[in-house]
């Protein structure tokens, strides 16, 4: 009878109540959307919670910085949004991606899942498999499809240009700022932004890319100012990135903030059927080139 905007649900309490509040809220089509609160937050859970029905999800301590803007999106859609559903040939990105093969498959169907929350993806797969494709695939059949896509490879960057690349400069933050300059941040607000080979960011870059996971936070060089910028953050490695935190090359807490939800790109050498297809797509491709 109340009628909610949004509903909120916290986890644990009790976790076969959260199912039954979904599965109960998809038979009466009530298009209430349903944001389930975590207290820790693994792949699988999230993965399992969104195939149920619900719209979104957030962890505890609830912050205002990521409450708001998923309860704002939910009750105020964008016009885009309403075309965020089961992925076609047509969208963007997603015509790129080419396969039939089983293990292909059962990642590509996750797609239209994880395109329709919020939360980081860390992809990871061999050279080749595919990343950056899945990652625009993410995007383009998100509600931010309408808003900037900004990919960057981490490791392409000297490590002293890294934080600027990132956050921007005012102008006079250092002897050859002649001009202010906007960072990759803001210039993705309200899209996403790709960080290829995350593993090869600097540690001290990683903990101000850390602040800004947790708080949606950060400072231009040379600025005073503290600014916030809505972007959703898709990271792409290939290496094992545990392997990475245990070494000491990535940072652990920064790892658990990208790992919210994963992609594992298998390489085709697994999936032998799909050389025909992408021999045929690349055949056809270059033929009308000639």
């Amino acid at each position: 009878r109340f009628n909610p905007d949004v509903v909120f649900t916290v986890i644990p309490a009790s976790r076969q109540q959260t199912m039954t509040l979904l599965k109960a809220a998809g038979r009466a089509a009530t298009n209430i959307p349903i944001i389930v609160v975590l207290e820790t937050c693994e792949p699988d859970q999230v993965v399992e919670l969104l195939e149920n029905g619900a719209a979104d999800f957030v962890t505890s301590p609830l912050r205002v910085s990521e409450v708001l803007p998923r309860a704002l999106k939910l009750i105020k859609p964008t016009a885009n949004s309403s075309k965020a559903g089961p992925l076609n040939g047509s969208q963007f990105g997603f015509k790129k991606v080419i396969g039939e093969s089983p293990v292909f498959l059962d990642q590509l169907r996750r797609i239209p899942i994880i395109a329709k929350c919020e939360a980081n993806v860390l992809i990871a797969g061999e050279t080749g498999t595919g990343k950056e494709l899945y990652a625009r695939a993410i995007h383009y059949s998100s509600s931010r499809e309408g808003r900037p896509f900004m990919p960057i490879n981490c490791g392409a960057i000297p490590a002293e240009l890294v934080e600027n690349e990132l956050f921007g400069h005012e102008r006079g933050a250092f002897t050859s700022a002649a001009t202010l300059q906007t960072g990759l941040i803001e210039e993705a607000n309200g899209g996403t932004l790709f960080l290829d080979e995350i593993d090869c960011l600097p540690v001290f870059a990683q903990v101000k890319l850390l602040r800004f996971l947790q708080e949606k936070e950060y400072r231009p060089l040379g600025s005073s100012k503290i600014r916030r910028a809505d972007v959703r953050i898709i990271a792409a490695s290939n290496l094992n990135l545990e392997e990475a935190v245990a070494n000491g090359k990535v940072r652990q807490d920064l790892y658990y903030r990208l790992n919210i939800i994963s992609l594992i790109l298998p390489p085709l050498r697994e999936r032998r059927e799909d050389i025909p297809l992408l021999a045929r797509h690349f055949l056809t491709r270059y033929a009308s080139e000639v």
